[in-house]
């Protein structure tokens, strides 16, 4: 079984962008799900990132509010961060020059032994070295 951790940007890029690379990716990733060979999983944070990027991507009301319920009815099971998950991303971090938020992904995917796939390549350049991490761009 293969645990993967999403980032918010590969699911807006999928959604909302004509990348049809990142969007083959993502469907095969979901096929795999429902032969229940791979488990999605996303810090709390997720949802709202993904809600800030489809405001800020496109104008359209309407289609904002419909891209966000196919977000929301994604197989992606939201972990519960703990003070120790939460101070590593800090550290992580302060480590790399970028958000907490980024890390808090990464250490995410760390602490379950997952996979974090990201969109971000500036975070993803950053962030190799430290491991199980794949860009998706």
């Amino acid at each position: 079984m293969k645990w993967v951790v999403v980032d918010a940007s590969v699911i807006i890029k999928a959604i909302s962008q004509d990348n049809l690379q990142v969007k083959k990716k993502i469907s095969s990733l979901l096929k795999k799900v429902e032969q229940d060979k791979t488990h999605l999983f996303a810090p709390p944070i997720f949802w709202a990132e993904c809600a800030n990027a489809l405001r800020f991507s496109n104008k359209d009301k309407k289609e904002n509010q419909n891209n966000l319920q196919k977000i929301f009815n994604l197989p992606i099971r939201l972990t519960q961060p703990t003070s120790k998950s939460i101070m590593r991303s800090l550290e992580i971090s302060q480590q790399l020059g970028d958000t907490v938020y980024d890390s808090w992904y990464h250490v995410t995917a760390l602490w379950l032994g997952a996979i974090f796939i990201t969109a971000d390549k500036k975070y993803y350049n950053k962030a190799k070295n430290i491991g199980s991490i794949e860009y998706w761009g």
